[in-house]
This record gives structure tokens, C-alpha cells and sequence, in this order.
């Protein structure tokens, strides 16, 4: 494998997991209720739709 391919494959897997723990954050605040949909949104830096259908997951 060459060093770009790692490289990617590398960020492509960083990529998904600062995803995941944001839906993971995400799905948290909800679950306590104490920030608005909106907030969330805002802090961050996703739309509310966004926000809106990890709720409804």
C-alpha cells in the first residue's frame, strides 16, 4: 500500500469516528433536554435539520 492510500484510509476512519462521537453528543443533550434543538445546532456548527432527524432515529 502506498503511503497516500494509508493516509486517506487513515483520515477517511478519523472522518467517521469525530462523526460519530458528534451524533453520540448530539443524541446526549437531547436525551437530557436541557439545550434546545436549536442550541445544539448552533454549538455545533450543524444545521437543525440535522439535529431534527438524529432526534427522530
Amino acid at each position: 500500500m502506498s503511503g497516500a492510500l494509508i493516509e486517506t484510509e487513515v483520515r477517511t476512519i478519523l472522518n467517521t469516528r469525530k462523526q460519530e462521537a458528534t451524533e453520540e453528543t448530539v443524541l446526549r443533550m437531547m436525551k437530557a433536554g436541557k439545550v434546545p434543538a436549536e442550541e445544539i445546532a448552533e454549538y455545533l456548527g450543524l444545521g437543525i435539520s440535522d439535529i431534527r432527524e438524529l432526534g427522530d432515529s
